[in-house]
C-alpha cells in the first residue's frame, strides 16, 4: 500500500521529507559550484543538516525515500568523502598558524604533525572511496540496505582502532599526525555514513 496513500498525516510528512531532501541536494549542488571555501562548508554543513532531518522523518515515520536506494547511497557518500579528502590536501599545504594558541599547547603543536594529520586524512578518504567503490560494485539491490551500511561500518571501525593503536606506537611527529589523521577520516567517515 502506498504511503501516501495510508493517511492524510503521512501524505503531510512525505512532502516534508522530499522537500528536506530537494533542499539538501540544492545545498549540495551549491557546495559542489562553490569557489569560497567557507561557502562550501556553509553548504556542506546545510547538506548535512537537511539530510538527518530526512533521516529523522524517515525513520520515526516509517518512510523510504525510493530514490534513496543503493547505488545512489554509495554515490552520494564517495562524492562527499572526495570533497573531503580534497579539503584535506588543500589543508596539508597551508602553514601552520599558532598565533591565537596558548603558550603551554604551542609546544605540542609543529607543521610536520599538522602536515601529517591532514595528509593522513586525506589518504584515509582516498581509501574509503575505493573500499566504497568496490562494495557497490558487489552489493545487489536484494541486500538489506541497512545491513550493508552496518558491515561498512564495523569494517571502517576496526580499521580506525588499528589506526589509532599504530598513532600511538610510532615516534615521529608527521607518522603520528598521518595515523591520527586515518584515524579521525575513518571515524568522521562512521558518522557521515547515514542512509
Amino acid at each position: 500500500m502506498d504511503y501516501r496513500k495510508r493517511t492524510f498525516r503521512g501524505a503531510k510528512i512525505e512532502d516534508c521529507i522530499l522537500d528536506f531532501e530537494l533542499m539538501r541536494k540544492t545545498a549540495e549542488k551549491h557546495s559542489q559550484t562553490s569557489n569560497d571555501n567557507y561557502k562550501r562548508r556553509l553548504y556542506d554543513g546545510m547538506a548535512l543538516a537537511y539530510q538527518t532531518v530526512v533521516n529523522r522523518l524517515a525513520n520515526d515515520f516509517d518512510y523510504t525515500l525510493e530514490e534513496n536506494d543503493m547505488d545512489n547511497l554509495f554515490e552520494r557518500w564517495i562524492n562527499d568523502f572526495k570533497r573531503m579528502r580534497n579539503s584535506c590536501l588543500e589543508q596539508a599545504k597551508k602553514p601552520l598558524d599558532i598565533s591565537n594558541v596558548p603558550e603551554q599547547i604551542k609546544s605540542e603543536l609543529n607543521s610536520n604533525k599538522q602536515k601529517g594529520l591532514f595528509e593522513g586524512m586525506a589518504t584515509g578518504y582516498n581509501m574509503i572511496v575505493s573500499q566504497l567503490g568496490v562494495l557497490s560494485g558487489l552489493a545487489t539491490d536484494n541486500q538489506n540496505i541497512a545491513d550493508i551500511v552496518n558491515q561498512v561500518k564495523a569494517q571502517l571501525n576496526k580499521e580506525s582502532e588499528e589506526f589509532a593503536v599504530q598513532s600511538n606506537q610510532e615516534g615521529d611527529d608527521f607518522a603520528k599526525g598521518f595515523y591520527s589523521g586515518l584515524n579521525s577520516s575513518y571515524k568522521s567517515a562512521i558518522a557521515h555514513m547515514t542512509m
